[in-house]
Formats: structure tokens, sequence, C-alpha cells
């Protein structure tokens, strides 16, 4: 990398910055999820290497900086790491993945990661199916969450009704409450009880799922190409 951002390296990576790789490492972080989709070893051996470039391209740029150096990044994570698992690293008892989950958020807070609500610290960038997953996730461990067939019911009902009366104003904000819900309902369905935030089903499956149930179903059916 050193070589490539040096006197006699590429033209191309030498202008790169911070902020015009950004929509690289999306695009590489993508293609990893879709080859671990794919299950092919050597493609997800690839695209991780692609990612793995890219995070040693921002290393690179820190360095040059004089912020940081690879090194530092590493012997960050392996830091953090020991300290969320003293179970693993130490003599600490943690049981559960829920008792391992109430460690790693005292951990954080002891790291300076304090916050003021669960929700705290959630990418805002992420894409909307996942970000919804992650705030359901962490919603649902205060105890905000459906635990009987009826209240899904119930909360359908309310939020449609909410979306029918907001259309001409709100009808977007109202629809995405409703939409959660409704994700949350398939989610029950698919084990007929236990709801929402189920081992194995996210909001993306269930909605992947649907999306690929309607394409096989109107494929040269119904929809015409005009």
């Amino acid at each position: 990398m050193e070589a490539l951002r040096g006197p006699n390296g590429c033209p191309w990576d030498k202008k790169q910055t911070r902020q015009s790789l950004k929509a690289f490492l999306h695009e590489e972080a993508h293609e990893v999820l879709e080859a671990l989709d794919e299950n092919n070893p050597d493609c997800i051996k690839e695209e991780l290497g692609d990612l793995l470039f890219q995070i040693v391209f921002h290393c690179q740029i820190a360095k040059e900086q004089g912020e940081f150096e690879i090194g530092d990044v590493i012997q960050g994570i392996s830091q953090k790491m020991i300290a969320r698992h003293p179970h693993v690293f130490g003599d600490t008892s943690l049981q559960t993945p829920e008792e391992v989950l109430v460690h790693w958020e005292k951990q954080k807070r002891k790291e300076g990661k304090n916050r003021k609500s669960i929700l705290e610290g959630v990418p805002k960038s992420l894409p909307a199916l996942i970000l919804a997953q992650r705030l359901q996730e962490r919603a649902s461990r205060v105890g905000f969450d459906w635990f009987e067939p009826q209240e899904v019911v119930e909360k359908l009902e309310e939020e449609f009704s909410e979306f029918k009366n907001a259309l001409n104003s709100k009808g977007y904000a109202i629809l995405g409450c409703l939409w959660i819900v409704v994700s949350d309902a398939v989610l029950a369905e698919s084990i007929q009880l236990g709801l929402a935030t189920i081992k194995g089903l996210t909001f993306i499956l269930v909605t992947a799922g649907l999306l690929y149930w309607f394409l096989k179903r109107e494929s040269g059916a119904s929809l015409p190409l005009q």
C-alpha cells in the first residue's frame, strides 16, 4: 500500500481520500455479503481480500497523516475482544448468550461508551432493513416486544388504523411502523408462536422471501413490460 501511494506509485491510488473511498468500502462489503449468500468458498476468499484491501487503504491514509497504523487497529480490536470476553480469557462465568450480551453492554460503558438509550450506537447509515432489525433486537432486550399472537394482531390493527388516517401527512413514517409489525408477524407465523427477533429469521430474510415469492408468482404472468 505504501508503494501504491508512494512517489512512484499509482496515480489513482495516490489521489484517493477517505471520502472518495467510502463508496468502494460500501460496495466491497456488499460483495462479501453476496458471496456469503452464494456460499462459494473461492468467492468468499476473494471478496474478503477485496474488503481487507479497503481496510489497509484507510490505515495507510491514517499513517500518512500521523494518526495510526494498521498495527494499532489490530492491537485495539484484540484488546477490546479480550476485555469483552472475560469468560474466555479470564475467570468470569458467563453461561448463556444473554449473559454475554449483558456483560458486553457493561463493558462498553466502561470503555466510555455511555448511552442514554439502548438504541444508541446503532449506525444510522445502515440499510433500512438492517437498521430496523438491529433496533428491534435492542428494544427486545428491555421487553419492547410481543409475546402472544393476539398482541401482534392488536398492534397491526392499531398501526394500520393510524396509517389510513395519516396518508396525507406522515404516511411514510406510519407505514414504516406498520411494516415493522408486519415483519414481526411474519416471523411469528414462520414458527407459529414466539414473536420478533427469532433466531435465524430477520427482517431481511422475511423481505427477501416475500420478494422472491412475488417474482416467482408474477414473472411473465400478470405484469406487462409497459
